[in-house]
């Protein structure tokens, strides 16, 4: 069986439509193509959403490089948006004084540079609790 993690046909098929399109497109723009009149009929034709076709094509055309045709990296950035372990361990000393989000969130805001919104904060309390839960029912000491 071939291995396939090194294939890049995915990659040369957005390529490969792309500059058919691009093509196209600035005859149309020119108004040099045999079929289209208007971008709109090209758009049509072509079944493309002209918000996305125009994106990647300004991209390609500032840059001139093709490899801005291709799709861009999507989703949170995971190594930047995590607390660090000493603000979490702040949080809960702090949860287990009796303050609430709100107050929580303004002393964090004042003294690091990592700020977490309230909301966050309910959120990622309760992910610890769990998580805090869970150790002390799944370990042989614990309560069960």
């Amino acid at each position: 069986m071939r291995i396939n993690t090194n294939d890049l046909t995915l990659k040369r098929n957005y390529l490969q439509t792309y500059r058919y399109l691009i093509k196209d497109y600035e005859l149309v723009k020119q108004g040099l193509h045999p079929n289209f009149k208007l971008a709109r009929e090209f758009y049509e034709f072509h079944h493309t959403d002209r918000r996305s076709f125009l994106k990647y094509y300004n991209r390609y055309k500032q840059s001139g490089n093709e490899e801005d045709l291709l799709p861009a990296k999507r989703g949170p950035k995971y190594s930047t948006r995590r607390p660090s372990l000493i603000d979490e361990a702040l949080v809960l000393e702090m949860r287990s004084r009796g303050n609430n989000k709100f107050e929580i969130a303004d002393e964090l805001k004042q003294k690091s540079d990592n700020f977490l919104s309230p909301q966050g904060l309910s959120q990622r309390t309760l992910r610890l609790f769990v998580s805090m839960f869970s150790q002390i029912h799944l370990s042989p000491h614990g309560l069960s």
